[in-house]
């Protein structure tokens, strides 16, 4: 179920939660992009200036998760064979990690996240769905756990109860413990970084198996199933449990119109490709 505040940015600041505020590219790239013709040599020369940020794009455009079919060597090169679009999406993954301060407890955090959302480019790759939308998906979804840690000095044992537990999600836990959850923060937070609407709306839902019937836009239920089956080729990776699946998974796949006999062996495939890789 989803739990909805009447103004949910005055709700969080006055209980103390703080959004790291957007890469200051983010905005100039966009009104770059609403101009008729785009300066590409613009936006390359923006993104040129942070060197970190542009050596870990072109990274990620040569990896091959993204096929392209020779190596890129600029960013200039790299906006012309991903497009503007993919490039600002990359730009905001590639920002999203550096905004968050270390958080005792939680060091395996991003590798964790890196992973699901490469999980879910792969997926989205193999069923036809927006990768683009789907790795970011993968990325920001949960980051309202971090966004609520460092405001509740209790989080973590919340946080590894839901782990050990098979009986209460993460989100129904924390709006037991803190009246809010991560989803909610995370969507908020997702809007405040200019990310779609549509993974705003599915950050918000992720947690609760209605969600794939109770929207119109079926790209929203695509963003959470995609996600949920992610998550658990993650879990096969690791050898762990995946309570969620239990809660989530039947729903998510009915939702990809895939058979529940043909998920096993698409997890493993997805699971020996991305070992391959590494």
């Amino acid at each position: 179920m989803t739990h909805q505040a009447k103004d949910p940015a005055l709700d969080f600041a006055l209980r103390g939660i703080v959004f790291p505020p957007q890469p200051h590219l983010i905005a100039p790239i966009m009104a770059e992009m609403s101009k008729a013709e785009p300066d590409l040599k613009a936006i390359a020369l923006l993104i040129s200036g942070d060197v970190t940020l542009a050596s870990s794009l072109l990274k990620m455009v040569n990896s091959p998760f993204y096929g392209l079919s020779r190596k890129v060597t600029s960013v200039e090169e790299a906006i012309v064979m991903v497009g503007i679009r993919k490039t600002l999406h990359m730009v905001r993954a590639l920002s999203l990690s550096r905004s968050f301060k270390p958080m005792p407890g939680m060091e395996g955090f991003w590798e964790d996240t890196a992973r699901n959302a490469t999980f879910a480019l792969m997926l989205a790759g193999e069923l036809g769905l927006d990768g683009d939308l789907s790795f970011l998906m993968g990325l920001f979804h949960d980051s309202g756990i971090l966004l609520l840690m460092q405001q509740q000095s209790d989080y973590l044992q919340v946080f590894r109860q839901s782990i050990e537990s098979s009986d209460f999600s993460l989100a129904d836990l924390e709006y037991q413990c803190y009246n809010t959850d991560h989803a909610r923060v995370g969507s908020v937070f997702a809007r405040y970084w200019y990310l779609p609407e549509n993974i705003v709306r599915a950050i918000e839902n992720h947690h609760s198996p209605d969600a794939f019937t109770a929207f119109t836009d079926r790209e929203i239920g695509n963003l959470i199933a995609i996600t949920v089956l992610a998550e658990d080729v993650n879990a096969e990776f690791l050898c762990q449990p995946n309570f969620n699946w239990e809660r989530m998974g039947q729903a998510a796949l009915s939702h990809l119109l895939v058979e529940a006999s043909a998920w096993p062996p698409l997890r493993a495939d997805t699971v020996a490709r991305f070992s391959k890789e590494l």
